[in-house]
């Protein structure tokens, strides 16, 4: 069946986009059997040795190739190796929001902002059990946390103390849970900081059972009752005379 040269044209234009959306690129020979041009090999190798000679439809073979190679450039462009990205420079706003205090109790700026630690751990607090803001300065509560050393395989326990109003933290290592350590640790914390008042919340770690058998929380009455004697002592004799704090453990 005879075709013309309009219809020739229009199918191998056709051809040529689906072979260069669908394929990788290809040679002259594939691509003259793929325009269906011929089925013949022998006729294959001689329209690709003559392709600059025979012509189909209103172009040459070779013309037609080159078409085919120019619109699957645009196609398969090489995928170019992927280099680190350089860090951007930190915009000036977003660094100034950065330096912003995120203390709701200090100020009452629109742009201060609460940073939120999710912890799974945490228990739902209420406002009444466990304000967040204290009256008086100097008030402290108290928590015990563990971890677990793997180099030297056994656990650590910290006493953490934050400062109810600033939200300061102060992490003190203990190496058990004995009213011993625990006084030793609370010793520390006043002689570092202002302190007035002490609470806990009544965790295992502070309310549980001693060595001895007594209850760990009398313990700590005896405890705050030494450190009430240590504190005035040292005040008895400090050169700025400064008034005896009053230490309460509550719990």
């Amino acid at each position: 069946m005879n075709q013309s040269i309009d219809d020739i044209d229009q199918r191998m234009i056709l051809n040529i986009e689906y072979l260069a959306q669908n394929l990788q690129p290809i040679t002259l020979p594939v691509f003259i059997r793929n325009m269906h041009i011929t089925s013949s090999k022998d006729e294959t190798q001689e329209f690709t040795d003559n392709a600059d000679l025979i012509r189909y439809g209103s172009k040459f073979i070779d013309q037609w190739y080159q078409i085919y190679r120019t619109e699957t450039q645009k196609y398969n462009i090489p995928k170019r190796q992927l280099l680190p990205k350089r860090p951007q420079p930190m915009p000036k706003q977003e660094i100034e929001e950065q330096l912003i205090i995120t203390n709701p109790y200090r100020t009452k700026s629109r742009q201060a902002s609460q940073n939120l630690i999710q912890d799974y751990q945490l228990k739902p607090l209420k406002r009444l059990q466990r304000p967040y803001f204290r009256p008086k300065s100097g008030s402290y509560e108290i928590d015990l946390a563990f971890s677990y050393d793997t180099i030297k395989h056994r656990e650590q326990i910290y006493l953490f103390a934050i400062n109810i109003n600033t939200k300061y933290l102060v992490v003190i290592p203990i190496i058990d849970k004995s009213a011993a350590q625990l006084k030793n640790a609370l010793t520390k914390l006043i002689n570092s900081q202002y302190v007035n008042n002490i609470r806990s919340d009544g965790e295992k770690g502070l309310t549980a059972q001693s060595s001895s058998g007594q209850s760990h929380q009398n313990d700590q009455r005896w405890i705050m009752e030494e450190l009430k004697q240590e504190l005035q002592k040292q005040e008895e004799i400090s050169m700025n005379q400064q008034p005896s704090s009053h230490i309460r453990m509550a719990m």
